[in-house]
């Protein structure tokens, strides 16, 4: 995270985020920067305070952080959140909207990529691809959410993550997707790897 060419280097201090309230086993430097990169994703470091998503963005809690080697096929980064429907996240149903669940996804799911190439020492933010979501249930006015996102792969130049959107107190799934993101090039330089 010392590499000064590196665009997310030079981000200010999520102003959203405490990293200290962030669980899991990846250091506090690591959430720390997790937290900026996030915060970056929803306002752009304050540049777009009324931008697309601002507010609800802002109301998402990062609850968790971890990553961990799986079964010998390599490291695996989960991030979890969690926010409450709300008025302005609701269609004419009062009922989660499905833009509002795209958002979410997109938002949550980038999450464990860009955790697990910090913690690789690579800009693994990208650009989306594709989403593939699959609507279970619909959440409504008034649910906690809590969204469980998983690096699916992180190498090269395609990333994908699989996001589930549940129900939190009941555990009922809700919404779940694969989301694949495009990145690196310039961006794709080094940064100093990280130690669990």
């Amino acid at each position: 995270m010392g590499n000064d060419s590196l665009w997310i280097s030079h981000l200010p201090k999520s102003t959203h985020i405490d990293p200290t309230q962030i669980e899991g086993n990846v250091s506090l430097e690591q959430k720390q920067a997790q937290a900026n990169i996030f915060s970056f994703f929803i306002d752009g470091a304050g540049s777009s305070p009324s931008g697309y998503g601002v507010t609800l963005g802002k109301r998402v809690k990062y609850v968790s952080m971890n990553i961990n080697e799986v079964d010998g096929r390599g490291l695996q980064a989960e991030g979890i959140c969690e926010v409450a429907v709300t008025k302005d996240m609701v269609n004419v149903f009062n009922v989660l909207h499905g833009a509002c669940a795209a958002y979410l996804i997109d938002l949550c799911s980038s999450a464990p990529l860009v955790s697990l190439g910090i913690y690789q020492g690579n800009d693994t933010s990208g650009v989306s691809q594709s989403m593939n979501i699959i609507y279970h249930s619909s959440p409504k006015l008034g649910a906690e959410l809590r969204i469980i996102s998983n690096s699916i792969s992180n190498q090269g130049k395609i990333r994908a993550a699989r996001c589930e959107i549940r129900d939190k107190k009941t555990d009922a799934l809700l919404v779940s997707a694969v989301h694949t993101k495009v990145g690196g090039g310039e961006k794709a330089a080094k940064l100093p790897v990280a130690k669990l």
